[in-house]
């Protein structure tokens, strides 16, 4: 009997060695060939990872930056330099001849061209300045020369956004290059207006480096842009003429001393012909000019431009 219990637990204890053993060689088995798979699988991944820490700081991925504006020798066929602004490509290129400044491969200024007898700008937009903001024209003006161009822009928001100075203070007045001076609001309180400089960050804020300050350039310059195709802001005489001296004021500023006078105003200019400038009037009353007188009002202030390319 007992010799049949001996019998029975031993054969058991056989099977279960060998099931057990089976087991673990069919594990050792899954595991090695697993073990090959994964090691295969993640290879790649090891290199990536590699390749990833080369690269892990974002900027060493961004393009180079080029600068949008190039000033090319049209004599010599060479390239003199890029520049980031058109000012700086403005200043090289007037050291040179025969010159021309390309904008992202588009032209847009050459020191040699004929104006064309006429041209006239459709699609700008004729925008009023009244009744909300009765010395708002710079920003009316600004308004419309960014809607001509699909940008969206309103002439209240406008007025918010641009820079503001105290029309006085300490004794001392607020300059319009630094800001727009005064109330712009109301002619109950004292205001004047704003010139280029603001007015032109205020576009760049919009409309980046197509952004253009033209201020300082010939009166023909500011022809050629409108043959272009380009609308012009600038900073005329409400008279569109030259104003009398004794409407001149000197103003004492904290930057210095400025010539200002209340006869201030801006347009867009949207074309010429022979004897007239064409121009968006945020006063919306007239719409052209004497060129002649247009060009003396708008060279006795100072010559001011702003365009888009």
């Amino acid at each position: 009997m007992l010799k049949r219990l001996f019998s029975f637990f031993a054969g058991a204890f056989l099977l279960m060695t060998s099931a057990a053993f089976g087991v673990i060689l069919a594990v050792v088995i899954y595991l090695g060939i697993s073990g090959h798979v994964l090691s295969a699988s993640f290879e790649p991944f090891e290199s990536f990872k590699q390749e990833g820490t080369a690269s892990a700081n974002p900027a060493d991925n961004r393009p180079e930056h080029v600068p949008p504006y190039e000033v090319i020798d049209a004599s010599a066929g060479a390239s003199i330099g890029s520049y980031d602004q058109f000012n700086d490509a403005f200043k090289a290129a007037a050291q040179i001849e025969n010159s021309k400044i390309y904008y992202k491969q588009e032209l847009v200024w050459e020191s040699h061209y004929d104006l064309p007898q006429s041209t006239f700008l459709s699609g700008v937009p004729l925008i009023g300045q009244f009744p909300e903001l009765p010395r708002g024209c710079e920003v009316t003006s600004l308004a419309m020369l960014l809607n001509f161009h699909q940008i969206e822009a309103d002439k209240m928001i406008l007025a918010e956004q641009i820079d503001k100075v105290m029309f006085e203070q300490n004794g001392l007045r607020g300059n319009p290059y630094e800001g727009f001076v005064g109330s712009m609001y109301t002619y109950d309180e004292p205001g004047l207006g704003v010139f280029h400089g603001p007015v032109a960050k205020l576009a760049q804020s919009y409309a980046g480096d197509r952004v253009a300050d033209l201020t300082g350039s010939s009166f023909e310059d500011i022809l050629y842009q409108t043959a272009m195709g380009r609308p012009v802001w600038v900073i005329i005489t409400s008279t569109y003429n030259e104003v009398p001296a004794h409407r001149w004021q000197t103003w004492q500023t904290a930057s210095g001393e400025i010539e200002i006078t209340y006869s201030q105003h801006s347009v867009v200019i949207t074309g010429f012909d022979e004897h007239y400038v064409y121009f968006n009037d945020p006063f919306l009353r007239s719409q052209r000019a004497p060129l002649k007188n247009f060009k003396k009002g708008w060279e006795q202030y100072g010559s001011q431009a702003i365009t888009i390319f």
